[in-house]
């Protein structure tokens, strides 16, 4: 009876781990309206930026405007790939930790050692979004 108590406990963990890390850890993904830019700053790029009118074209790429438009742009895509990268290393582990609980069975070490982990995910999942949140303050308009 308890072995089936643990596999419907871990097996809830992970599914709300699951849920709770991709809603808090997945960018909002947004497509921008097209904005406009002076040919004399605008910088075309495929990776970095969002769609401009400059000239009567549509294109993509970034507005220099002198206030660090390229280098947010950079910081954005890193934060959003380590962002996912968190979140799908996180619910991983969750998952792997939940299932060793799950089968620990009266192994009192292996239990100990499981939950152990799971509180330093979750640690590590705290740790992150302060320093998410310490970017967002330090750097002005960093999405």
């Amino acid at each position: 009876m308890r072995k089936i108590t643990k596999t419907i406990a871990a097996t809830a963990l992970a599914i709300f781990s699951l849920f709770a890390i991709t809603s808090i850890f997945t960018p909002e993904l947004t497509f921008a309206a097209v904005g406009s830019c002076d040919k004399a700053n605008f910088v075309q790029s495929s990776i970095i930026g969002q769609d401009y009118e400059v000239d009567g074209q549509t294109l993509h790429g970034y507005c220099d405007d002198g206030k660090g438009g390229g280098v947010y742009a950079v910081l954005n895509i890193v934060l959003t790939v380590l962002t996912f990268g968190v979140g799908i290393a996180a619910t991983a582990g969750l998952i792997i930790c939940g299932i060793k609980y799950a089968t620990s069975g009266t192994n009192e070490t292996q239990a100990t050692n499981a939950r152990r982990r799971i509180f330093e995910i979750i640690i590590g999942l705290i740790a992150y979004a302060v320093m998410y949140l310490a970017l967002q303050w330090l750097i002005p308009n960093f999405n």
